[in-house]
């Protein structure tokens, strides 16, 4: 799982495991979907987050850091986390000869 503010470093996803649960965090007005294309390609399993509450005086939006309260964090990112911690378990129980 790989969570990040919309950004370069994003480019990294290039060298993800297809399935790989990418988080690309924006600012509320900020819109761009290269990462989303690049996760497609790449076939990654890519999900924007909004939300929170952008913060600063400057009025573009790259320039605004982000507040997100705990519980609106945890309403979007639990079932995120729990999916793939739940895909993992699974993926060690078949490395351990444990399904069939």
């Amino acid at each position: 799982m790989i969570i990040s503010m919309h950004g370069a470093g994003l480019v990294n996803v290039l060298w993800s495991r297809p399935m790989t649960t990418i988080v690309e965090i924006f600012p509320k007005e900020r819109f761009r979907w290269g990462y989303r294309n690049l996760c497609q390609f790449v076939g990654c399993d890519w999900h924007q987050f909004r939300g929170g509450e952008d913060i600063g005086e400057d009025p573009a939006p790259n320039s605004k850091s982000k507040k997100i309260p705990y519980d609106e964090w945890m309403e979007f990112f639990a079932p995120l986390f729990n999916g793939s911690y739940a895909a993992f378990e699974e993926q060690q129980a078949v490395l351990r000869g444990e399904t069939q």
